[in-house]
């Protein structure tokens, strides 16, 4: 694990991190909440992402999470960690949902997960997401 002392994104350079834009997508189901994971296989420092969904209906919303989905840190599986976004409700007429850009960052420990919660409240249509991921992988 990462043991450099940085809060905010303006203290990130390139002797300390580099830059690793991740994305990552799925579908959610008609009617229910659908969890889509990404899972870190190192250390990472998160500064932000975007939020892209296509087939999208009014009262659809969206929350973005860390999860501890494999219990390893021992507070059991699916601990969620941080929740950085809360039921966001999405646009109807647009890709292109949200923008987050944080000053500061949170460190990340490997085998957590990044997870968008997608409430799809269509009763006949599924909807597609994607989240690219701005990470800062640390230098050791």
């Amino acid at each position: 694990m990462a043991t450099q002392a940085v809060r905010k994104l303006a203290d990130l350079d390139a002797d300390k991190a580099l830059l690793s834009i991740q994305g990552f997508r799925g579908t959610a189901s008609v009617n229910s909440a659908t969890n889509i994971d990404w899972k870190l296989t190192e250390d990472r420092w998160i500064s932000g992402g975007i939020l892209l969904a296509t087939g999208t209906h009014w009262g659809d919303r969206v929350s973005i999470q860390i999860v501890d989905k494999d219990n390893v840190l021992g507070y059991g599986a699916n601990t969620v960690l941080g929740q950085y976004v809360t039921d966001f409700y999405v646009v109807t007429d647009a890709q292109f949902q949200i923008q987050l850009e944080a000053p500061y960052i949170a460190l990340v420990p490997a085998n957590m997960y990044i997870r968008v919660v997608y409430t799809n409240t269509s009763l006949l249509d599924p909807v597609e997401i994607a989240f690219n991921v701005v990470t800062h992988i640390p230098r050791v």
